[in-house]
């Protein structure tokens, strides 16, 4: 089974990362262990599967859960009401670096059972 799941497509929220950064008062190089939402986001029009999770931290979308995986998380998300918190570890890149390279990986559990 799978221990940790990198999010993908971070790099398209970077106004959420500087709301973070701002909300955990740091210039970043930082790593923080952090709570995170899982949602279904079957509007999603790059999902190929249509079944699509978006992964937010403090209401703020960070990335997706990665295509090849969502289908099976979105499916077990479904009956819960398309969401659930799970622990994540939250990389901010230093606020000046180009590219900012930040990340969220989550820390798989028993709230979610995907091989």
């Amino acid at each position: 089974p799978l221990a940790e799941i990198q999010v993908v497509g971070e790099m398209f929220y970077k106004k959420s990362f500087e709301a973070l950064r701002e909300e955990l008062k740091t210039e970043g190089n930082t790593e923080h262990i952090v709570e995170v939402e899982l949602r279904n986001d079957p509007d999603n029009e790059y999902s190929d599967s249509g079944k699509a999770v978006a992964v937010y931290i403090r209401n703020n979308k960070v990335g997706h859960v990665p295509e090849w995986l969502a289908p099976k998380v979105f499916d077990q998300l479904e009956p819960e009401g398309g969401t659930v918190s799970l622990g994540a570890r939250l990389y901010l890149d230093d606020a000046i670096a180009r590219p900012q390279k930040n990340s969220v990986t989550l820390i798989r559990e028993s709230r979610l059972l995907v091989q």
